[in-house]
């Protein structure tokens, strides 16, 4: 979005976006990334059959024009980046149907600054196996009556009604589909949108999609509403079905179907992926009201019923693709154990990596005495032990921190709870038991230590080996002291000793195998704006790495527990967190 500027609270934004570098080349598009700030209630991304000539965008304005020729990607508050299956992809370029692209932006309020929401599209110039499409199943003759719950407005289509038209709605398509995401779409009335299909010759319904169209309207995997697989295969001559549910109690006129907020719609969004040899369906996108004819004569049980309010977590469990760089490497200085990084982003947008290493000193069994004191003889500071990288090119940009570090374990950065620029460097070391902060930019000496040095203990104002360090919004303090007290430690921005909550007593050599932590190894902030949905909405959390345990707990800045996470892909332990506001 080239600079947009809301100019009142549910602004409706759009631009349509050229494509000069696929002006003699198609480019497969394979996974859409939103970048938005918090105003931003959702996107929608569109393909134009219309090529654009030019590199610029056009200059944001009202949406009543803009060419949409198919749906490529939706995003809603909360919702997720879009990665395709391995091998599918849209296509985009003056040789497709995708000649340009069109951007709607959704803002919840009025904006002083130009706003810039982006979506980026990660994609390449190689074919791919299968390639993807949108079927729009829709209803455009409705009309609710008021005051009436559990009314239903219905949808049929057999694929030849929408691949090809056929009086007998027999499919006459080369090649079954396979519908990956699904979204639902109504408006203030809806309760639910349901999806089914039946196989030819078949009476029963099998279940497609349920959805709340209150949820954030975004793609969902097929199970996460309710269906039996993530990939559901539609053969020749199946009968497709949708249905939207309307409760208009509180409503005292009739409402007809339009694209106005007074109005209401019965949209039903089917991403679907299909053999590349053959061409995508012409008029693939549309699939309008009852084509077919005593389609919902037996209409399934359940089917009048509302969606749950409390929509599916958005989050996968598939692991990230993330491509291992064998060429990149730290240039000029021998590190020696790892004990943390960190990454920063400053306000002109530059990231500046941060590396915590160990120099020649070594943590292993004979490190530490029964009572957790430090048992090197020599005791031998770090040299350069705090490496400011460029991140790109693996280049020492700056090396500090001399002679104050025996064994550095964790570092972080603290962040402007307002603007989110850097504001400190916070580090732990395991050895002398203490916690230094380094405020930004001031790296000649520590601006506050937490912590006796070299000396472990379990009081308000002692550590035993602390882990990590994260700071709230509030400036709030916590510490992951970790290996020997089992606990986490919570300051006041002056580090002052507010509270602290975990095991006590116990160490990482005699845990409580029952409660607490054994070994709290990492911690990581979950700011208020990007927090959960009902209950835990609006609460900021301290989220922490359970080591041995291999479970992650978040809690409220106050210890008291929110959330656990203990999925056996945690499993057999947990060494560090962070959390990113697009994958929630």
């Amino acid at each position: 979005m080239p600079g947009a500027y809301p100019k009142k609270p549910d602004d409706y934004i759009c631009t349509q976006i050229p494509l000069p570098q696929f002006e003699d080349a198609v480019g497969y598009i394979s996974k859409f990334k939103p970048i938005v700030n918090a105003s931003v209630h959702h996107i929608i991304l569109s393909g134009c059959s219309s090529w654009m000539e030019g590199t610029q965008a056009k200059k944001p304005g009202p949406c009543t024009s803009q060419c949409r020729s198919t749906i490529l990607y939706a995003w809603a508050h909360n919702g997720a980046p879009l990665t395709l299956p391995k091998g599918s992809a849209f296509e985009m370029g003056r040789l497709t149907k995708t000649k340009s692209l069109t951007m709607e932006v959704h803002y919840m309020r009025k904006e002083t600054e130009p706003d810039y929401a982006t979506v980026e599209l990660t994609y390449t110039y190689t074919p791919t196996p299968y390639h993807a499409g949108i079927l729009l199943m829709f209803n455009a003759e409705g009309s609710i009556p008021p005051l009436t719950q559990h009314f239903t407005t219905n949808i049929s289509c057999s694929q030849t009604s929408i691949l090809k038209f056929h009086l007998l709605f027999r499919l006459e398509t080369p090649a079954p589909i396979y519908v990956i995401r699904v979204r639902t779409h109504a408006h203030a009335l809806g309760r639910a949108v349901l999806g089914y299909y039946k196989h030819p010759g078949e009476r029963e319904f099998h279940l497609l999609a349920r959805g709340n169209p209150q949820w954030p309207q975004t793609f969902y995997r097929p199970s996460q509403l309710l269906a039996l697989s993530d990939y559901v295969e539609l053969d020749n001559g199946d009968l497709l079905l949708a249905r939207c549910v309307y409760d208009s109690t509180n409503r005292t006129r009739i409402t007809e179907m339009g694209s106005t907020n007074a109005d209401e719609m019965c949209n039903l969004y089917l991403m679907y992926i299909m053999d590349s040899k053959y061409e995508l369906p012409e008029d693939s996108e549309l699939c309008a009201d009852e084509m077919v004819p005593g389609a919902w004569r037996f209409p399934p049980q359940g089917s009048f019923d509302y969606a749950p309010e409390t929509p599916p977590p958005v989050f996968s469990k598939e692991k990230l693709e993330l491509e291992l760089d064998l060429h990149w490497r730290v240039h000029g200085i021998r590190l020696g154990q790892v004990g943390g990084v960190a990454i920063a982003e400053t306000k002109d947008g530059d990231s500046q990596l941060f590396v915590f290493h160990r120099g020649e000193n070594v943590w292993d069994s004979s490190s530490f005495d029964e009572k957790f004191v430090y048992q090197g003889y020599r005791t031998r500071f770090v040299s350069s032990p705090i490496v400011q990288v460029d991140p790109y090119t693996g280049r020492v940009v700056d090396a500090f921190g001399d002679n104050l570090f025996v064994l550095p374990h964790g570092i972080s950065v603290a962040r402007n709870g307002k603007d989110g620029s850097p504001e400190a460097l916070w580090v732990t070391d395991v050895a002398l038991h203490q916690v230094m902060k380094f405020t930004w930019g001031k790296w000649n000496e520590p601006s506050l230590v937490l912590g006796n040095k070299g000396e472990p203990g379990r009081g308000p104002d002692s550590f035993c080996q602390p882990a990590d360090v994260a700071v709230a919004s509030t400036g709030e303090i916590f510490v992951a002291d970790g290996y020997c007290n089992q606990r986490i430690v919570k300051f006041s921005a002056n580090g002052e000793y507010i509270t602290s909550w975990g095991v006590g007593g116990r160490t990482v050599r005699d845990p409580d195998p029952e409660n607490g932590f054994q070994v709290v190894h990492s911690l990581t902030i979950i700011s208020p704006e990007e927090a959960g949905h009902g209950a835990q909405k609006g609460i900021e959390q301290i989220c922490a790495a359970d080591r041995e345990r291999g479970e992650i707990d978040c809690y409220d800045l106050d210890g008291t527990r929110i959330s656990n996470y203990d999925d056996v892909v945690l499993q057999p332990t947990v060494f560090s967190i962070v959390y990113s506001p697009l994958y929630k």
